[in-house]
């Protein structure tokens, strides 16, 4: 009898230590994951073209405010997690927020693709290379006329927008997938869902090597981030591909593999380019952590080597034609950003090709006085380079970036899962949430009373003020309130 009452008492004290807030935080998440499984099932959905959340809710209002209140409470529940989780006081904390990040990615799969037609793009440009055997940076899908994918790929028209590492992966899932249309975006799904596992297992590796890294919180942040899930998860997008090839780059450089994280921040950048705006922070970190010159000079260009073979070894076989990059169409593509309002400002006065000359140029200078100021203050730490690397994806995107799309702020989330400043993690979480009102506004938004007159470009300018201006309003009090403590100190 007294043994029974024994193991009755070890029970309960033993679900007393679980993680009940995390628990209930998952659960609640997870139901309204399956909410949006039960709505818009992959395989129900996945035929029909180029559609997208508003015209699968027929763009009605109602549908619009019950997805901002699911997305809002799902970034409650997030935030909740997060500081729970800051804790520390219970038992099987870390397997309770795996666990809960494989059943909302695996939840997620099989959701139609509802925030972007990039799934189908990715499986034209696999197939372009995989099955035609043609260049996808100089042939287009459209150039196949009798490509029966070409209904449903809405840059049919284009040469592919990303990096040739990019270009081999959509090959290889083109060949693993063959000549069916739900195979080959489940098949680029199930790669996402891959990237997001090896980014959470980096996110926990660096954690491990900085100094004081709480490994469960940084964890949490990102697997359980609502953007990084729907996007990566339910959109397919490959920015977790970029994410984790950065994240390998600065573990690499923790464990002092100098010419390896070079060689991994060249293929992030080879996925998408922006990756690329890290690689002078990268310089100038190494030659901080060496004390002679010597040492500093082979560190720097042993990395400088590496960067330039990775780049050229997966670009050559594809350098074809005048603009194998389509730097030329991408000049010319504005949305949701400062530079569209900078534009929009400046169209009347001097013309609408001479505006986005203008704005292109103050966003490339912004981004180049910014990125200045980061390198002068950089240290040789893994810490100040993990800092710098964020705070310039940061400006990029609240700043500088022409064509801007919520699924870019998966870049943030991952550098800001590794950076544990609360500022930053702040900023994330808050640019996470707005990025997401991105479809209310062109999905459910436009089409009401009022709006309906309103040019494209004019209602991106305003999406961008939504979007952007609350991000920054906060950096703006941040930055106050650090120097108001600077000034009391």
């Amino acid at each position: 009898m007294f043994g029974r009452l024994q193991r009755h008492a070890k029970e309960w004290l033993r679900c007393r230590q679980l993680p009940w807030p995390l628990i209930a935080s998952g659960v609640l998440s997870e139901l309204i994951y399956l909410l949006s499984l039960y709505r818009f099932p992959l395989w129900r959905y996945f035929y029909y073209p180029l559609v997208d959340l508003g015209k699968l809710t027929l763009h009605d209002v109602g549908a619009g405010n019950i997805f901002l209140l699911l997305v809002t409470a799902l970034f409650l529940l997030y935030a909740w997690a997060l500081r729970q989780a800051g804790r520390e006081r219970w038992a099987y904390t870390r397997e309770v927020v795996l666990l809960f990040a494989f059943v909302f990615s695996v939840t997620l799969l099989l959701v139609y693709p509802w925030g972007a037609a990039d799934l189908y793009d990715y499986a034209l440009t696999g197939k372009l290379l995989a099955h035609y055997r043609v260049n996808p940076f100089v042939v287009p899908p459209a150039s196949f006329a009798e490509e029966p994918w070409l209904a449903y790929a809405p840059w049919a028209h284009a040469t592919v927008a990303y990096g040739p590492v990019w270009v081999i992966l959509a090959a290889v899932a083109g060949r693993v997938a063959g000549d069916d249309l739900l195979a080959s975006v489940l098949t680029f799904k199930l790669m996402a869902w891959l990237f997001y596992w090896l980014a959470i297992l980096l996110v926990i590796l660096i954690s491990r090597h900085r100094a004081g890294g709480n490994t469960l919180a940084d964890m949490l942040f990102f697997a359980w981030n609502p953007l990084v899930l729907l996007e990566t998860m339910t959109n397919g997008h490959n920015d977790v591909i970029m994410v984790a090839f950065v994240l390998l780059a600065l573990l690499l450089v923790a464990r002092r593999r100098t010419a390896w994280a070079f060689a991994s921040l060249a293929a992030s950048a080879l996925v998408k380019f922006m990756s690329a705006a890290i690689s002078p922070l990268l310089v100038i970190n190494q030659w901080q952590r060496h004390n002679t010159r010597a040492a500093r000079v082979r560190a720097v260009a042993v990395g400088l080597l590496s960067f330039g073979l990775t780049i050229a070894v997966f670009s050559l076989p594809f350098w074809e034609g005048e603009d194998p990059l389509a730097l030329d169409r991408r000049s010319k593509m504005f949305t949701t950003s400062i530079p569209t309002l900078i534009m929009l400002a400046l169209q009347g006065r001097i013309g609408t090709a001479k505006a986005m000359e203008v704005a292109q140029v103050a966003a490339i200078l912004a981004l180049g006085a910014f990125g200045l100021y980061l390198a002068l203050r950089i240290g040789r730490s893994l810490s100040s380079l993990i800092r710098a690397s964020f705070e310039i994806n940061w400006f990029y995107l609240a700043f500088s970036c022409l064509w801007f799309q919520p699924w870019y702020l998966v870049w943030l989330v991952g550098q800001g899962a590794v950076d544990p400043g609360a500022a930053q993690r702040e900023r994330a979480w808050l640019f996470s949430l707005t990025a997401l009102w991105n479809y209310y506004i062109f999905g459910f938004l436009w089409f009401q009373r009022g709006f309906r007159q309103l040019s494209l470009f004019q209602m991106r300018a305003l999406a961008g003020l939504l979007i952007v201006l609350p991000p920054l309003l906060l950096w703006l009090g941040q930055l106050l309130r650090h120097r108001w403590k600077l000034q009391t100190a």
